[in-house]
């Protein structure tokens, strides 16, 4: 690799670990909201969410592929960028396509939850060695719908089978980390209804109550008829 490049790729990789050790913003979920159903309006329950820490690269859904990761500043950045195999912008897609049997391991990370609408809080379950997992409870006491937003702060990443330059996974590492803080995003909606009453009978009027009035006054007059046979 050239002088210059060399020069041109440290910049770069200066440039995303201080993307890396940024604060995360609060991002909108790209999932569809997690509809956790109807309940009845003082029925306490739950929802048991679990992550995986180790994401393949191959799961993220192709409706991310377009999500511009960097763009290099200058000729020389577009120089060093495909000394990588990567063109600018640089995409999830590019990331995909390059590391087809990677994935993304995530280190143990927390969640918060904010955007909350009735009474519905979060509470950790702890971690395994293959994920963590988080408990979503409520407990509404009037009707209707209801929601919070969950959010995931990763403390780092790595990259698992990449298979390529240990120069190159230095370079992905804090970019996968950008890309996990805005895609570990997610609604939660829940909608309480008012219990149903039991149904309580209706006694007869009108034409109703003169129909049933007459059945009761027939039964009753055979009942001497019968007696006689």
């Amino acid at each position: 690799m050239p002088d210059l490049a060399v020069r041109r790729f440290a910049l770069i990789l200066a440039t995303f670990l201080a993307l890396a050790a940024a604060p995360s913003r609060a991002g909108v979920s790209p999932f569809p909201p997690i509809d956790l159903g109807t309940v009845a309006v003082g029925t306490a329950g739950q929802y048991d969410f679990t992550l995986p820490l180790t994401i393949p690269f191959a799961s993220i859904p192709s409706s991310f592929d377009a999500i511009t990761l960097y763009v290099a500043a200058d000729a020389g950045e577009v120089a060093a960028l495909a000394l990588l195999g990567f063109s600018s912008p640089v995409t999830v897609g590019q990331v995909k396509a390059q590391m087809p049997t990677a994935a993304i391991v995530l280190a143990p990370p927390t969640m918060s939850i904010s955007g909350i609408t009735g009474n519905i809080g979060l509470g950790s379950l702890g971690c395994t060695a293959t994920d963590c997992s988080w408990r979503v409870t409520w407990n509404l006491d009037t009707p209707g719908d209801f929601g919070a937003h969950l959010e995931v702060q990763v403390p780092s990443v790595t990259v698992a089978n990449g298979g390529l330059l240990g120069v190159f996974l230095t370079l992905i590492y804090p970019l996968l980390q950008q890309f996990a803080a805005s895609y570990l995003h997610y609604d939660v909606e829940v909608t309480a209804a008012a219990p149903r009453l039991p149904a309580t009978p209706v006694p007869a009027t009108g034409v109703a109550a003169l129909v049933a009035l007459g059945i009761a006054l027939a039964a009753l007059a055979a009942l001497p008829l019968a007696r006689r046979r």
